[in-house]
């Protein structure tokens, strides 16, 4: 099986983003849930979010999930709390 690919989380380039609902990944806050199934090499949010075009703010005790095949994964993250 291939390597997940890089994965984008903001708006602009959030290709691998699996919704619960029609639609991508959109600019703004909005409350999400995980899909009953997440597809191979993409990503789910659940809880509230705030979206722009390169970057996802979390709320309080939300969470984000990805289905990937890879030896290792690396998130860039920023601000302060608990990962």
């Amino acid at each position: 099986m291939a390597q997940t690919p890089e994965t984008y989380l903001g708006a602009q380039r959030a290709d691998a983003f699996a919704a619960n609902t029609a639609g991508a990944l959109a600019d703004g806050t909005a409350g999400y849930r995980y899909p009953a199934a997440l597809p191979q090499n993409a990503f789910a949010l659940t809880g509230t979010w705030t979206v722009a075009s390169e970057s996802v703010t979390s709320g309080a005790g939300a969470g984000i999930e990805l289905n990937f095949d890879a030896d290792d994964v690396y998130l860039d993250v920023g601000g302060t709390g608990t990962l």
